[in-house]
């Protein structure tokens, strides 16, 4: 007899759902759900599909190190401060800022003849300061400075009208005076000392004539001019800033006007650096408000090209650093910023002007208590909350007050582990019995000390509710406002403090992030001691961030949850260093200044990285083997973007060799392209293409990794074709 043939199809096709389950560090890989991540860099997990994260944008650069944005609020005056290198910055607006003060020294007036004049401080070296006889540039060769004073190594000439002097707002290490080059007539290219950014990096002048940014270009150690250098010219000076924080607007063109619109706000003239062609023109002789420039008198008929060129400055300097803790505070229709950092005096902000309030400080003080060793601040029952560095004592103010006696309440009695008071919370429970308030004290040891009632010299009406511990805190920025609840980050994950007053440490389904639970305690243990850690709510983004600092005001990643789901996911390359809730947008500070984050789709200038691996699956069926031959993602994609797909198969974990290649979106800025001169598409676009794989496995499960910039896009689904291994029926 002839045997039966299989007829069954020996191909089979099944599609997987995309994992918005999230990231699943916990659960073992042959048990996870089908709806989990195993990697979920740069994808933030939606309740139906999962899209790659959006980027962010420059919004104050110039400034390194950013370590605190702190956030001013009063009715409809909203303001965002920027603490780095010891110094204070409105951050408000998109603006150039430069990490150090811009002064204008004069103009000085009836000098000719002279060869000295004073200072209002001491500068590091010549090349520091910008000096212009009216309109003519002076070479840093030709002065030098001393002890508050400018020497000039010929006198002033007869005629000047005006001597400007200007600090370039930069530190002093920052500013290199490359050359000056002489013999140089006929030639292109010159070879500097180092490399810049760009054109914007460097000040050029042929002699005393200032040459616009237009006119070279810069790379690496080379600057190229569009014209050969004109044989006449006797010296080249150019002055290169290599912390990138000067700005260019323009070159604007035209005469006879009397205002320019800027792209951005500058805070003052000093702030600026303005030429006529080669010409300099004074501060004096122009106004800044908002983003419009305006001239004591109109451009002059015959200027071709305005040049402007910004810089930046701080409001407070000299801060021993910039690792700042700062709440508002509302006090009889005024509304205060505090800040306080356990070493310098504490900071006050009544929307208007700053105060270092200390001891005997005026108009405001704190006394009974040295406000130099406020290290965290709290705001409960109307009252200000001080915890002082190192120890676990806290000092509380009058009701309603941001000055006056201090009083002591020391925690340290109630405590058993010891340590030290890392930071103080506000909790509210609104139940049956009316609104609750708690004040929680959390030591450096992860102890929980929480007293409920209003007056705390009072021990009738104030006393301990609950005492409890947690995992220990990394830092001071370890806990959130989220909802009616707080949510401490702790060495075993981030716990709200409902679920730690009622139930066991040890039970881990209490944290909010369970399922990255192995991750968050091994970071904790890797880089618990470095600055940046962060647990920040961003409610418009419906997103819970924990922030990790991998290497210290240098490198971190942030944990992302989705408030919605609980999902977590994990974003690289923005290398925050703190983050900000402020007017309803997410900032960070980084170590290149501060960046509006969650939009756009690109990182700056720079690709976002995509890197996802989802979970293994057996496609129904777990004790059959299967030979993996194709896969097609589905995607909605704002345009058509590559990828790389490699195949993983009974749980490998080994390390793909290929490298992304780079997609690059059209993009169309908003307020900056002509109208009616780009498409108007802007429809999403379906792509799903079949990639070739190669494997054989139980499981399987693919890992994609994709490097875009103006691509926006996310994973719908993942059909498979495999072929499955066939007994054969006699």
């Amino acid at each position: 007899m002839r045997a039966q043939v299989n007829r069954r199809p020996r191909l089979q096709t099944e599609s997987i759902p995309p994992p918005v389950g999230g990231l699943n560090t916990l659960d073992a890989v042959a048990n996870m759900e089908p709806t989990d991540a195993i990697i979920m860099d740069n994808y933030f997990p939606g309740t139906a599909d999962v899209p790659l994260r959006n980027g962010y944008e420059t919004w104050a650069p110039g400034l390194t190190n950013v370590e605190t944005l702190a956030a001013y609020t009063s009715g409809t005056q909203k303001k965002l401060f920027a603490v780095a290198g010891g110094k204070v910055y409105d951050v408000t607006a998109s603006q150039a800022v430069g990490s150090g003060n811009v002064v204008v020294e004069g103009p000085f007036t009836g000098v000719a003849g002279q060869t000295t004049l004073a200072l209002s401080q001491t500068y590091g070296k010549s090349a520091d300061l910008l000096v212009h006889f009216d309109g003519q540039y002076q070479g840093y060769d030709q002065y030098t400075v001393g002890t508050n004073s400018i020497t000039f190594n010929s006198p002033i000439p007869p005629g000047t009208v005006q001597v400007y002097i200007e600090s370039i707002g930069a530190p002093d290490a920052s500013i290199t005076a490359e050359g000056p080059f002489t013999g140089v007539g006929g030639q292109t290219v010159l070879t500097l000392s180092q490399a810049y950014a760009g054109a914007t990096s460097l000040l050029v002048y042929f002699d005393g004539t200032y040459q616009g940014y237009d006119q070279y270009s810069v790379s690496a150690n080379h600057i190229t001019f569009t014209s050969a250098i004109p044989n006449y010219v006797g010296k080249v000076y150019i002055i290169g800033v290599s912390i990138g924080n000067i700005a260019t607007e323009g070159p604007f063109t035209g005469s006879g006007q009397t205002t320019l619109t800027l792209s951005k706000v500058y805070p003052s003239s000093a702030n600026l650096v303005i030429h006529f062609d080669g010409g300099f023109q004074g501060p004096d002789q122009y106004t800044i408000s908002g983003t419009t420039l305006t001239f004591a008198a109109a451009v002059p008929a015959g200027v071709l090209k305005i040049y402007v060129v910004a810089f930046g400055s701080s409001i407070i300097s000299g801060l021993t650093n910039s690792r700042w803790q700062w709440v508002n505070f509302s006090n009889a229709g005024l509304e205060f910023l505090i800040m306080v950092n356990g070493v310098d005096p504490m900071l006050l902000y009544n929307g208007t002007t700053w105060q270092e309030v200390t001891e005997s400080s005026t108009p405001i003080a704190i006394t009974g208590v040295d406000p130099h060793l406020f290290g965290c601040v709290n705001v409960f029952a109307n009252r200000l909350w001080f915890g002082i560095i190192d120890t676990l004592q806290s000092y509380y103010l009058p009701i309603g007050q941001v000055g006056g006696a201090a009083a002591l309440f020391d925690i340290g009695p109630q405590t058993t582990l010891g340590g030290y008071l890392m930071g103080m919370a506000t909790w509210n429970i609104d139940d049956s019995a009316g609104l609750n308030p708690y004040i929680v004290f959390v030591s450096s040891e992860g102890e929980c000390v929480v007293y409920q009632g209003s007056d705390p010299s009072q021990a009738s009406s104030f006393g301990i509710a609950a005492h409890f511990r947690i995992g220990r805190p990394p830092q001071r920025r370890f806990y959130e406002k989220y909802g009616s609840d707080i949510v401490f980050l702790g060495s075993d994950g981030l716990t709200p403090l409902s679920q730690a007053l009622i139930s066991d440490r040890s039970t881990i389904n209490a944290s909010l992030t369970r399922k990255i639970s192995p991750s968050v305690t091994s970071d904790v243990a890797a880089y618990g001691a470095h600055y940046g850690w962060q647990v920040v709510l961003y409610p418009d983004g419906k997103k819970l961030l924990v922030n990790v600092p991998t290497a210290e005001d240098v490198s971190s990643y942030t944990y992302v949850m989705n408030t919605t789901t609980n999902a977590w996911c994990r974003f690289t390359g923005w290398n925050a260093i703190c983050y900000c809730y402020f007017n309803g947008a997410l900032y960070f500070g980084g170590p290149n200044g501060v960046a509006l984050a969650d939009v756009g789709s690109s990182d700056g200038l720079n690709a976002i990285n995509g890197d996802i691996k989802p979970a293994f699956s057996y496609f129904g069926n777990r004790g059959v083997q299967k030979y993996f031959k194709m896969i097609k993602p589905v995607f909605l994609a704002s345009s058509s973007f590559a990828l790389t797909m490699d195949l993983s198969t009974d749980f490998s974990n080994s390390l793909p060799t290929s490298t992304p290649s780079f997609s690059q979106g059209s993009v169309a800025p908003w307020n900056t392209t002509p109208w009616d001169k780009v498409p108007w598409s802007g429809a999403q676009v379906i792509q799903s293409d079949w990639e070739s794989i190669d494997g054989i496995g139980y499981a399987a499960t693919y890992r994609m990794r994709t490097a875009t910039a103006n691509v926006s896009f996310s994973i719908e689904s993942a059909t498979w074709l495999y072929e499955p291994q066939v007994e054969v029926t006699l």
